[in-house]
């Protein structure tokens, strides 16, 4: 109780692609991913609010951190309605895309942290084939918010580029920080920090903010599919989950 985790669990972050899963029609699930304690969180919360809607994971396929050839993988696959995948990193993702088409593989892929490890240098690489691509993601730049407009027309003119995820997530910590301590007028002592960091309710560029009471941000989380338009992908809202929390913590 004295750590604010943000933007939410590993496993809270991807419990959004399992509940879409199954409100898709979904009945079995392969997942899929790099097998490091970050992957398998990710998995995991796939897993858990898949099975929490009577879905089934009928297979878990893992392969190393930084592994190049995903064909012993693809090529493995049981006969499942859908993919619940995570790959680490931009390289990878366009890697497993790439090789997923290559192996002709026609399960549904339904990905976790797009906008993040897929933003446009990497989209645009990848054909038109991985249009319609859905999964999970927190932040798109392009979000049609007064604030998040106002935000990127801010930082793109300070730093000279488009900011992304990794920048939106900094904001809205230090922003919960700051409000936490404008609460105790500046008293940075934990019985007093703590307790007022646990009643922040404030906006983002991400979305709306609050904090429960273990200390784990509670924030919207979204389910995204690629998009093109004037020639450019984007990830497109299609879905939100309002406050996202980890199951566990529901308790």
């Amino acid at each position: 109780k004295n750590w604010f985790i943000y933007p939410t669990t590993l496993v809270g972050l991807t419990t959004p692609v399992g509940y879409y899963a199954a409100e898709l029609g979904h009945k079995t699930m392969i997942t899929a991913g790099s097998d490091y304690v970050g992957g398998q969180g990710f998995i995991k919360g796939i897993k858990l609010a898949f099975e929490e809607k009577g879905g089934k994971v009928i297979q878990e396929v893992w392969w190393p951190v930084g592994n190049k050839d995903f064909g012993p993988y693809l090529s493995s696959l049981k006969k499942a309605d859908c993919i619940g995948y995570f790959v680490e990193g931009p390289s990878a993702a366009q890697l497993f895309l790439t090789q997923y088409q290559e192996f002709g593989v026609k399960i549904p892929l339904l990905g976790t942290t797009l906008a993040a490890d897929m933003p446009e240098q990497i989209t645009s690489q990848l054909s038109d084939g991985v249009l319609g691509l859905k999964g999970q993601a927190l932040y798109m730049t392009g979000m049609d918010t007064p604030i998040n407009r106002k935000w990127v027309a801010a930082m793109t003119k300070r730093f000279g580029q488009t900011p992304g995820g990794l920048e939106a997530n900094s904001y809205a910590i230090t922003k919960a920080i700051l409000a936490a301590l404008k609460a105790t007028g500046g008293d940075d002592s934990y019985d007093k920090l703590w307790p007022a960091l646990l009643k922040v309710k404030i906006d983002t560029p991400q979305g709306p903010l609050a904090v429960s009471p273990e200390g784990v941000a509670l924030v919207d989380n979204y389910i995204v599919e690629l998009k093109k338009k004037d020639g450019k992908f984007y990830w497109d809202p299609i879905k939100t989950y309002k406050a996202v929390a980890d199951p566990r913590l529901k308790k």
